[in-house]
């Protein structure tokens, strides 16, 4: 799991670290930031699914540097895992740093050590604009490697056996910030593996599960039916070449599809369909995953999200004080902004807070202000 998050000078944030938990909640108020720190994680997921180049041309390169930084300054975005992904070693680190053209700067590395200790045993495959090294350090002896390649080509696109599973695990990081529209969409029925951050292939991503992964299926419809008691079957029915989610009600013979479903049913069908199906994100965020649905489902939200943590590292991003008054201090990561940009506190970490906290709900303590801002 990724334990620690360092950004700096990207999009709004100057510069701030996250200590992350399996289950993390991001509360602030509206341009804290909040998205954008789940966007630096979706940043390097993009780069080691799909390469540097794509991740970036992906993205507005105007909007990616934080616009109080210099011409000569790097957005830096550094993860650390422990336990690594790689089998032999205890913890590793993955940096990626870019100018506003990263034709004149780019950075990239990847750190590995031995253990927990302060040991200085470690394995460093470092690069810039395109060139490669690879630095071995222990006690007894430091061996140095070095290398060409592409411009810009990342060092998670080495195939070697040192890099695989850490661009398998950072590969799978999803984010998602749902609208109703995309998920009422029909969609071409095609094979379809994984589903876009909006929402967008919805239609298509659930068909593929009914037809290629039953079994992930009939686990979403059980849970879509526990929260929504009224739904007989989940459906995702063919129209010529097209398909769109579906439900049958058990008071009627005709089923509704498409734009016929509510916005709370698709927008919560949604989130079972990442939690549940097959496609299991090793870190998923959501953004306000509240959005559409009933306070009285929040419990069960709140308990899905809780449960998938075990497996899945997972963010969110809230406004519900609904949400918030089902959630532990321990959650907690409050977004404010100043003027140098984009800051975190994890509330559990700052003893002070934790004091003015005593006796207050937290959904009506981030009302109030004592979270650290209205909404």
């Amino acid at each position: 799991m990724i334990t620690r998050l360092r950004i700096e000078n990207f999009r709004s944030i100057k510069e701030t670290t996250v200590d992350l938990h399996n289950f993390n909640c991001l509360v602030g108020r509206n341009n804290s930031g909040k998205s954008n720190i789940l966007d630096s994680l979706r940043f390097v997921g993009d780069v080691a699914s799909r390469g540097f180049q794509n991740a970036f041309g992906a993205r507005s390169p105007n909007g990616l540097v934080f616009y109080g930084a210099g011409e000569d300054d790097f957005a830096t975005i550094s993860v650390d895992m422990v336990p690594s992904p790689h089998p032999a070693y205890y913890s590793a680190t993955y940096k990626v740093g870019f100018k506003r053209d990263p034709n004149r700067g780019f950075i990239e590395e990847l750190h590995f050590r031995q253990d927990d200790s302060d040991a200085t045993d470690s394995v460093v495959l470092s690069s810039a604009n395109g060139a490669w090294k690879l630095t071995q350090k222990s006690p007894k002896s430091t061996g140095t490697t070095s290398g060409g390649g592409h411009r810009l080509a990342s060092i998670l696109s080495r195939d070697e056996p040192l890099v695989r599973p850490v661009r398998s695990w950072l590969s799978g990081i999803r984010m998602y910030r749902f609208t109703p529209e995309n998920l009422k969409e029909h969609g071409v029925a095609e094979e379809t593996a994984v589903l876009e951050f909006n929402g967008s292939n919805f239609a298509s991503r659930l068909h593929t599960i009914q037809s290629r992964h039953r079994r992930f299926f009939n686990a979403i419809e059980d849970q879509l039916k526990k929260s929504f008691p009224e739904v007989d079957e989940l459906q995702s029915p063919l129209v010529g070449q097209q398909t769109a989610a579906g439900i049958k009600e058990r008071w009627y013979e005709e089923s509704a599809t498409g734009r016929q479903l509510s916005d709370g049913l698709v927008g919560f069908l949604a989130h079972l369909v990442v939690l549940y199906g097959p496609d299991q994100p090793t870190l998923v965020s959501f953004e306000e995953p509240e959005n559409y649905i009933n306070p009285r489902l929040m419990e069960r939200l709140v308990a899905m999200l809780k449960e998938a943590s075990t497996s899945s590292q997972v963010l969110i991003t809230t406004h519900s004080t609904s949400l918030l008054n089902r959630l532990d201090l321990d959650d907690l990561v409050v977004v404010e902004k100043e003027d140098k940009g984009t800051t975190t506190t994890r509330v559990s970490a700052d003893i002070e807070l934790r004091e003015h906290l005593a006796g207050w709900a937290l959904g009506d303590a981030y009302v109030s202000g004592v979270l650290g801002g209205v909404p």
